[in-house]
């Protein structure tokens, strides 16, 4: 199943949410990949759950409105620009997230447009438009790339079961 639905949230609530993940006080950190840094939302740490305090407002909205009965993990990435589009391996599943739940969906809301695609492998590509949301069955692989035709490409994850 892969589903993408555009202008997914209601103006107001996406304003909110990317007002906050652009703004120069939303914290970033460093990955081992230097084109992408990432802040956690909501992570799995000694078999608990640890939500940021930054978007859970957010995050309950989306809850709401994606029907999600539990939050296994959420991220928000932050992809700089190349001169071409490079695939990165943020979007290709550990074994940990494919063994947490084979009937987990993972949900990408695009905060920005760009050309940094998303490819689905064996599918198509789905083009980042601000407000869309894409959403599959979280033991599909994917990939992301680069974008080229703005500074950086925004993405917010989350993998939840109905």
């Amino acid at each position: 199943m892969i589903n993408v639905t555009n202008n997914f949230l209601d103006n107001n609530q996406f304003f909110d949410i990317s007002k906050l993940l652009l703004s120069k006080k939303f914290p970033y950190f460093l990955t081992t990949d230097f084109k992408v840094m990432i802040h956690n939302l909501v992570e799995n740490i000694d078999n608990k759950k640890e939500f940021s305090l930054f978007l859970q407002p957010v995050l309950f909205n989306l809850i709401i409105k994606l029907k999600a009965k539990e939050i296994i993990s959420s991220t928000v990435y932050l992809i700089t620009k190349d001169t071409e589009n490079i695939s990165l391996d943020i979007g290709i599943k550990n074994p940990y997230e494919i063994s947490l739940n084979n009937t987990s969906l993972t949900s990408m809301l695009y905060i920005n447009s760009n050309n940094g695609h998303t490819k689905i492998i064996g599918k198509d590509k789905i083009e980042p438009v601000q407000n869309r949301l894409l959403t599959f069955s979280s033991n599909i692989s994917y990939e992301e790339t680069t974008p080229t035709d703005q500074p950086f490409k925004i993405v917010l994850k989350l993998i939840y079961c109905l």
